[in-house]
């Protein structure tokens, strides 16, 4: 049986500044999130990084990818995974620590 997708929860703060109020170990990440996290530069305040593990026929593919949002009060990475079609998501489960810029 299939382990279920939490929460990631994040709030935004006075001057665009953004706060994890929940990041839960396995969540279901979207698509459209990664591809807007990668192909357009973040709200000035807001630290989101992700990268695609490799490119085939023009198409990211964001398996193995990493998800990483940098707040005010933590920062929480989640490794990509497994793609879900039917859902248009990849399953993302945490690191236990924030995966550093490399």
């Amino acid at each position: 049986m299939a382990e279920q997708s939490g929460t990631c929860r994040v709030r935004r703060l006075d001057e665009g500044r953004v706060w994890i109020e929940q990041a839960d170990h396995l969540i279901w990440i979207s698509v459209e999130l990664l591809e807007a996290v990668a192909n357009q530069p973040c709200p000035e305040g807001v630290h989101s990084t992700v990268e695609p593990a490799h490119c085939m026929c023009g198409h990211a593919s964001y398996g193995d990818g990493i998800f990483t949002i940098r707040a005010e009060n933590r920062t929480v990475s989640y490794g990509a995974g497994e793609y879900l079609p039917a859902q248009h998501v990849y399953v993302g489960r945490k690191s236990p620590e924030p995966v550093a810029d490399g």
